[in-house]
């Protein structure tokens, strides 16, 4: 369960290994949340996992080769660099972020908890109201427009 924090490391090594790993491979940005909230739990930082989360969706192989087809292999080396660059740079923030804080500990250390707080029916009734705002819109819209 801690290969990630023995093998991997924490800082620059663990984000340049998740830009090499996430770059080539196409990870939705809906199926790569829980993976990363997976790497986070099993000990990669949480900048490591955001450079994860901002590379996998951003390209893929085929995206590489078709920018290095149509548009040449400098157009492709400005595109991947820019990309791991930013990504890498927002991932250096996350760790400054929080590793002077409890916050992401906390919060990992919750997510198993059966009981929610006072703050987790606040925001669910919020999106509830939200939702159905949406909805009623729509439907406003639906009537105005027959």
């Amino acid at each position: 369960s801690e290969f990630l924090t023995q093998h991997v490391g924490q800082g620059l090594p663990a984000m340049l290994l998740m830009t090499v790993v996430g770059l080539p491979m196409y990870v939705c940005a809906t199926s790569s949340n829980p993976l990363a909230a997976a790497l986070i739990a099993k000990g990669l930082s949480p900048g490591a996992a955001l450079v994860f989360l901002l590379v996998g969706p951003a390209t893929n192989i085929t995206t590489m080769v078709v920018v290095a087809r149509d548009l040449g292999y400098k157009a492709l080396i400005l595109y991947i660099a820019t990309i791991a660059i930013v990504a890498i740079l927002f991932g250096w923030a996350t760790d400054a972020i929080f590793s002077s804080s409890l916050v992401l500990r906390k919060s990992i250390h919750a997510c198993g908890h059966d009981h929610p707080g006072p703050l987790s029916w606040i925001c669910a009734m919020a999106l509830v109201l939200l939702i159905a705002n949406g909805l009623r819109l729509r439907m406003t819209k639906a009537r105005q427009q027959k």
